[in-house]
């Protein structure tokens, strides 16, 4: 994991990296938003699997969760994903 003044450099990087996207490259924002939290959490060397289960609130640290929490968390990424997929 990267620590101190590095993770502050990645987190400038990815600020950068979604402005461009959206204003020069008229990417959409959710899916700015989605594609560098996904390179942020890559960057700082978490697994690939963990970024995507911190991403979708589907963290196995919390083992009170019922399945239907977990569901709710992943039908909602994918509600907000169709529907900016539908604003284009």
């Amino acid at each position: 994991m990267v620590q101190g003044s590095m993770l502050v450099v990645i987190l400038i990087a990815a600020i950068v990296l979604m402005v461009v996207l959206i204003s020069a490259f008229k990417f959409h924002p959710f899916l700015s938003l989605f594609a560098v939290a996904l390179l942020m959490g890559l960057a700082v060397g978490m697994a690939p699997a963990d970024v995507l289960n911190t991403m979708l609130n589907l963290n196995t640290a919390y083992k009170a969760q019922t399945m239907a929490t977990l569901v709710e968390g992943a039908v909602g990424v994918l509600v907000v994903y169709g529907l900016s997929i539908y604003m284009l």
